[in-house]
Formats: structure tokens, sequence, C-alpha cells
């Protein structure tokens, strides 16, 4: 699994981290690549996240 965050302002991102650290544990949680933008398209979003997820074949 992997996430891509974009975010619009270096303040929100301790609030966007302890965030991210609520939902993954560090050992078990995605790799995340983190992009500071200068804007995104909804001006009361924090952050964009862009999620990949593998499901194994023949997995249910």
């Amino acid at each position: 699994m992997s996430c891509t965050m974009y975010y619009a302002r270096d303040e929100d991102l301790d609030a966007i981290q302890d965030a991210r650290r609520s939902r993954f544990s560090f050992g078990a949680g995605p790799a995340v690549t983190g992009v500071n933008v200068a804007g995104l398209v909804d001006k009361a979003l924090l952050v964009e996240l862009t999620v990949v997820a593998v499901v194994p074949y023949g997995a249910s």
C-alpha cells in the first residue's frame, strides 16, 4: 500500500501527520510521500490523498 499526500500549508503538516498516525501504525502503515503544493481545488481542504492498495489474487 502507498499513499501520496498533497498539502498546501506547512503549518498544517503536524495535524495531518497526527491524523495519519492515528489510522496507520508505522510498522504496518503505507509508504507515504508528502508533496507541498501551491493550493488544492477546494480551499476548505487541508490535504488530498491518493492511495494505492493491492488485494492479492484469490483473496476475498
